[in-house]
């Protein structure tokens, strides 16, 4: 299993090699960057678990860092823990308010900041298996309304044609019906087609444990 990869943005040099030095004997994987600008073209490109974000730092600060990555990854994805050597609580609750999912003062304690890192990266492993289990869910839903919606004008059509084959019991009736059928399956396949590529999928229950599309 590799280790949970984080990134550390924080100007102070000196205080966090040692926060480094401490995360890495526990087995953690981090990148430090002591420039804010830098740091956040880590983070907006990087594959992180974690991001510990300082809140004083110049040319950006750490909220405006935070405030940037939020409107691209939701906070049960990327945990991001701020870090703060300021007393006033109007940036920590400026920070929660802009998605931070903790915060510790400085100086900071490396087994509570440890502690706090294995929390996070718990409910993120938690919350990446929930959605794993929601893509699961889809495609259930996706094959039930294959089966339930294209299963039916599929066999009306198959029947039809089957009949047309008797030369003598074709009628402009059956073609109409064949052709209805036919025209049903390929709307359905456009309308599942529309909601496999929309932001959010509508599911309604077809029996009890299963669900379908909402179409």
């Amino acid at each position: 299993m590799s280790a949970s990869k984080i990134l550390f943005i924080d100007d102070e040099k000196m205080i966090s090699a040692a926060i480094v030095k401490s995360l890495v004997k526990k087995g953690y994987s981090v990148d430090i960057c002591h420039s804010s600008v830098e740091g956040a073209k880590l983070a907006d490109g990087g594959e992180y678990d974690l991001i510990l974000l300082d809140i004083e730092m110049p040319e950006l600060s750490g909220l405006e860092i935070l405030k940037r990555l939020r409107e691209n990854v939701d906070k049960s994805l990327l945990p991001i823990i701020m870090l703060t050597g300021n007393e006033d609580d109007k940036d920590i609750i400026e920070a929660l308010k802009l998605g931070a999912n903790d915060y510790l003062t400085k100086p900071m304690n490396t087994e509570v900041l440890t502690a706090r890192i294995e929390t996070q990266l718990s409910l993120r492993k938690l919350s990446l298996e929930n959605a794993k289990k929601g893509e699961v869910d889809a495609l259930n839903a996706l094959i039930t309304t294959y089966n339930h919606e294209i299963n039916n004008p599929l066999t009306i059509a198959f029947g039809m044609v089957e009949i047309m084959k008797r030369k003598e019991e074709f009628s402009p009736e059956k073609m109409d019906k064949t052709m209805d059928a036919l025209i049903r399956i390929r709307d359905i396949v456009k309308k599942i087609q529309e909601a496999s590529e929309a932001n959010e999928l509508n599911f309604e229950t077809y029996i009890k444990d299963s669900k379908m599309l909402k179409l």
